[in-house]
């Protein structure tokens, strides 16, 4: 399974410092998976900005599909991902030198509202929302391409989709610098905000909180 690491590319010095040796072209790292009796082997081919994640058994060294397969659930797999998720996020924070404050701002959500990021979609383990009390979710961050959000180039950016009040979105809270038009969802009550230092994080935090305050009331 791919997973895109926080911000951009790794820097190989870091990599080679916590762990990752090379191997056939790639930059691998094996790390136990807590009281699984599984392992997870991580690769990394310079130029990118994602880990490819394999699980395998300890004991016969078997790949486990299952992992893999994006139908799959239960409380066993289930862990099993949140601990790679994990893995792959701490080995971002500490190899990846960018702008990217995609885990600043999941933890500052986390602790300003009393909640836990939700990973619901399989097949986009980059993705994670945040919910009020009557589960609806306030913010939802997303990793997509930058022509996804109508700028030029090829690469990633980190992102969040809040909800905000239409009047102002109509008067121009929208400056296609670090607010655009929301991703892949009504553009008349959201927005997306770039998660970047070219963000003011105070601005970001505002928005967010309008946007817990408006979906709360729902």
């Amino acid at each position: 399974m791919k997973y895109t690491m926080r911000g951009g590319e790794a820097k190989i010095r870091e990599m080679e410092a916590i762990g990752f040796v090379r191997r056939d072209g790639l930059y691998v790292l094996r790390k136990n998976l807590p009281k699984s009796g599984f392992f997870a082997e991580l690769a990394f081919l310079p130029g990118t900005d994602s880990l490819d994640v394999r699980v395998y058994e300890k004991t016969s060294g078997e790949r486990y599909a299952i992992f893999d397969m994006p139908g799959a659930s239960g409380p066993f797999v289930s862990a099993m991902r949140d601990e790679v998720r994990r893995i792959v996020d701490d080995v971002s924070g500490r190899c990846v030198g960018n702008a990217d404050i995609r885990e600043k701002y999941v933890s500052y959500v986390e602790e300003a509202f009393s909640c836990r990021a939700d990973y619901p979609w399989e097949n986009t383990p980059d993705y994670c929302v945040f919910r009020c009390g009557n589960r609806k979710w306030f913010a939802l961050v997303m990793r997509i391409t930058l022509r996804q959000l109508g700028l030029e180039g090829d690469g990633n950016v980190s992102v969040v989709n809040l909800k905000a009040d239409a009047e102002k979105i109509s008067a121009g809270l929208v400056d296609r610098k670090s607010v655009f038009p929301a991703y892949h969802m009504n553009k008349k009550y959201w927005i997306t905000v770039l998660l970047s230092s070219a963000t003011d994080f105070d601005f970001l935090c505002r928005l967010t909180e309008r946007s817990y305050g408006l979906v709360s009331k729902r």
